[in-house]
């Protein structure tokens, strides 16, 4: 498993002991049930090291945002340094997503694993003279709870493997940038304006003045609620990415989007980066170019 290769402890077994006592005729159905849904739910999520790995995350990203600070006329002359920035912050994302992806893949295998023992401990109840009901039916609830547990590592599954192909993406985007950083390949300017903007699912309205420079964009924001700050990032192959850094609370949202056909619509998704932050963590946001000046 990559967690292993890459010389990083993974996190202790949520299994524990219950393995090992798996065939003790009366289970305590609760307990078990307890620890399945742990490792289901939010253990991923409240782990020590993706938590480290979470806040290192954003860290990065904020080192990146002060390096790149107010970009000057060299820097908009010349987008390499900004990309290649990015492609490095791009590629620390995607080994996390690996690592998480490998993680939740061995959860899986073990959960798996943890049904067919259930199977098995229920045939050879079933095939006795005296069926023992207690035993029997303290198995099918922990049977259930497994096979619950074995669904939601599945789809947790799918969700990390479409985030590393989105961070692959994105890297072979900017790597082809980085090798052709000629203004000559940016002819045309397609994101430059006044975009009136929808964030969901909160509802919240406004606008985003941007400019594009090369490959790098760089703008305003107001936003219900009195909501305003600056804008940064990139337009790298047909692709969109936008750092918000608030008044208030600083860098505190990444916005990805695609240009439609008509150059007259961008639609994407964006994710918070400020930890245990009140509302959703991510939704859909689109924006139209505004035909007011």
């Amino acid at each position: 498993m990559r967690n292993s290769a890459r010389g990083e402890k993974e996190p202790e077994s949520w299994f524990g002991s219950f393995g090992a006592n798996y065939e003790t005729p009366n289970l305590e159905v609760g307990k078990v049930r307890q620890r399945w849904a742990a490792g289901s739910g939010s253990e991923l999520e409240s782990n020590p090291m993706f938590v480290g790995r979470a806040q290192n995350t954003v860290f990065r990203l904020v080192v990146l945002l002060l390096l790149l600070g107010s970009p000057s006329a060299d820097a908009r002359d010349n987008p390499l340094p900004t990309l290649q920035l990015e492609l490095e912050m791009e590629q620390q994302l995607l080994d996390a997503a690996l690592n998480r992806h490998d993680v939740l893949r061995n959860r899986q295998l073990q959960a798996e694993d943890r049904v067919g023992q259930f199977l098995a401990r229920l045939d050879d109840l079933m095939s006795r003279e005296s069926l023992p009901i207690d035993q029997i039916e303290d198995l099918e609830a922990n049977l259930a709870v497994a096979q619950a547990s074995v669904h939601a590592f599945e789809t947790q599954g799918r969700e990390a493997r479409q985030q590393i192909l989105s961070h692959q993406r994105r890297v072979n985007q900017l790597t082809e940038a980085i090798a052709r950083p000629s203004p000559d390949r940016y002819p045309d300017d397609p994101i430059s304006g006044r975009w009136e903007v929808h964030i969901l699912p909160s509802g919240q309205e406004g606008f985003f003045e941007l400019e594009l420079n090369g490959a790098v964009v760089t703008g305003e924001y107001a936003l219900d609620g009195e909501f305003k700050g600056s804008l940064r990032g990139t337009y790298v192959g047909g692709l969109l990415k936008l750092d918000r850094i608030d008044t208030r609370r600083g860098f505190d949202v990444v916005f990805q989007g695609r240009l439609g056909s008509d150059s007259d619509r961008i639609d994407g998704d964006w994710r918070s980066t400020l930890l245990n932050a009140p509302g959703a963590a991510g939704g859909r946001w689109r924006a139209l170019r505004s035909a007011a000046p």
